[in-house]
């Protein structure tokens, strides 16, 4: 009987970026790119929808702009899947 290594599940990692002036939700064929300054433009892509807890925002067509002042993103990385909750600070 072969020994096989066993495989390591990789641990739940998340980071999280304060927001101030608010971001855009853009809805492209590869997913949703989520774009903000902080000071510098960013961006960052994902493939499931973010969710939005408690943060005012307006839908235009297939974008979302988040129309909070302050807010809080959390990136929730499992395995190779990347989740976003927008959070109010």
């Amino acid at each position: 009987m072969p020994f096989r290594k066993k495989m390591r599940e990789e641990p739940v990692r998340e980071t999280s970026y304060e927001i101030f002036g608010g971001a855009l939700i853009k809805k492209t064929p590869s997913g949703y790119e989520i774009t903000w300054h902080s000071p510098m433009l960013t961006t960052i892509v994902v493939d499931e929808e973010p969710r939005l807890e408690g943060v005012p925002y307006v839908k235009e067509g297939d974008n979302l702009r988040i129309e909070a002042q302050e807010c809080k993103l959390k990136v929730i990385r499992e395995n190779e899947k990347r989740k976003i909750v927008f959070t109010p600070l």
